[in-house]
């Protein structure tokens, strides 16, 4: 939650000073962007220990994912308290898997998840061709940026996130299957999370505020091209071990200054 304070912080500064924006209390709280994920993580550190006492936890969490769309949330803060109960199963999930589980997964051939991987594929492009979603409201979907109500499928919009709740393991065990034991460059550079996921949020600002003001190309294929590019710029900046170790000392010293 220290963590989510100090970038929020950062972020009131950027919404001050570029955006010509006053500073507010709330705006300070409500989560910036995407760092509704560290507001999320904060949350759950606390609740975690009580939850992992109930009798079924994850199936607990499974119904609670999907009945946490049937909200319409307003605010950025009230968007984080559902995204909290909509994701809250994943992280259940990865506390109950075990590394003997997770080496059953890799014994397999790794064909098998690559038709798992193409099966689930696949399931997207028939949703989208059969008409009964476009790409980006699906996407929205497992953003979980859309409630039930806006889905225009009635009751039968729960099964829509039920789908959603079991092609997301379904395509997160294929991913475990896939990726090689062995640890490559890439595994290295992307182990600093925390702070490759706080700088690509500055990064989508600046970019998104530079294509409004046309500094970029005009073309849509260029624009992906020049934003895939700065995508992998950013986990080898943001991900080097010197900036992030330098943020964990910022954020120790922030952590003597204010606990005991």
């Amino acid at each position: 939650m220290l963590e989510y304070l100090i970038v929020q912080i950062l972020f009131v500064i950027y919404y001050i000073a570029m955006e010509g924006q006053s500073f507010s209390l709330l705006r300070w709280v409500s989560s910036g962007f995407s760092m509704w994920y560290l507001f999320v993580l904060g949350i759950i550190k606390i609740i975690f220990p009580d939850l992992v006492k109930m009798k079924h936890p994850i199936v607990f969490c499974a119904i609670l994912s999907i009945l946490a769309m049937t909200s319409s949330p307003d605010g950025s803060l009230e968007k984080a308290v559902v995204k909290l109960a909509a994701n809250m199963i994943y992280f259940v999930l990865g506390y109950y898997t075990t590394n003997l589980q997770i080496a059953k997964i890799r014994s397999l051939s790794k064909w098998i998840y690559l038709l798992m991987f193409t099966a689930g594929v696949a399931s997207f492009c028939l949703i989208i061709k059969c008409g009964a979603f476009k790409a980006n409201f699906l996407r929205m979907m497992f953003l979980r940026e859309k409630s039930i109500e806006s889905l225009g499928y009635g009751n039968w919009g729960f099964l829509w996130y039920v789908y959603v709740l079991v092609i997301s393991i379904w395509m997160g065990i294929c991913i475990i299957g896939l990726v090689p034991k062995k640890k490559y460059f890439v595994s290295f550079v992307g182990k600093n999370t925390i702070t490759i996921y706080i700088g690509q949020a500055f990064l989508y600002l600046f970019f998104k505020m530079a294509l409004s003001e046309g500094y970029f190309f005009n073309s849509y294929m260029l624009n992906y091209v020049f934003a895939f590019c700065l995508s992998i710029l950013c986990v080898l900046i943001f991900g080097n071990n010197t900036v992030a170790n330098m943020f964990c000392l910022f954020v120790g010293k922030c952590k003597k200054l204010i606990l005991k």
